[in-house]
C-alpha cells in the first residue's frame, strides 16, 4: 500500500483538526463572532462526517447524528442558551441510545436450552 498524505486518506479528520486549531488560536481575535461560532462547531461536525464515512452499520450513523447535534449545540449555545441546551440534550439522549442495554454474554447462556443462568 503506497503511503499517501493525510489529506488524501482522511480529509474530514484533517479538516476537523484544522478547524479546532484555528478556533483555539482565533478565539480571542476580533475576526467576527459568526466566524468563530462556525469554527467552534466545524471541528465536531467534520468528525461526524468522518465517523459516517469510516463507520459501518447503524452504530456509525447514530454516532454521526449525535455528533452533529453536539456541534449544533456548541454553536447554538452562543446564540441562545435554550437553543444550544436543547441540541445538547438531544445529543446526550443519542449517546444513551448508542450504549448497549440488556446484552448478555454468551458464556451466561446455556447452549442447549438457550436460557440464561447466573
Amino acid at each position: 500500500m503506497p503511503k499517501r498524505a493525510l489529506i488524501n486518506r482522511r480529509p474530514w479528520l484533517l479538516a476537523s483538526l484544522i478547524a479546532a486549531v484555528a478556533y483555539y488560536f482565533l478565539r480571542d481575535n476580533p475576526i467576527g463572532e459568526v466566524w468563530l461560532i462556525v469554527l467552534k462547531g466545524m471541528g465536531v461536525a467534520c468528525l461526524a462526517f468522518y465517523a459516517m464515512r469510516r463507520g459501518f452499520g447503524p452504530d456509525a450513523q447514530i454516532l454521526a447524528v449525535v455528533m452533529l447535534f453536539s456541534a449544533l449545540g456548541d454553536m447554538g449555545i452562543e446564540f441562545d442558551i435554550a437553543l444550544g441546551g436543547g441540541a445538547e440534550i438531544v445529543a446526550a439522549l443519542g449517546y444513551q441510545l448508542d450504549e448497549p442495554v440488556g446484552q448478555v454474554a454468551t458464556g451466561d447462556v446455556d447452549a442447549v436450552t438457550r436460557v440464561r443462568y447466573r
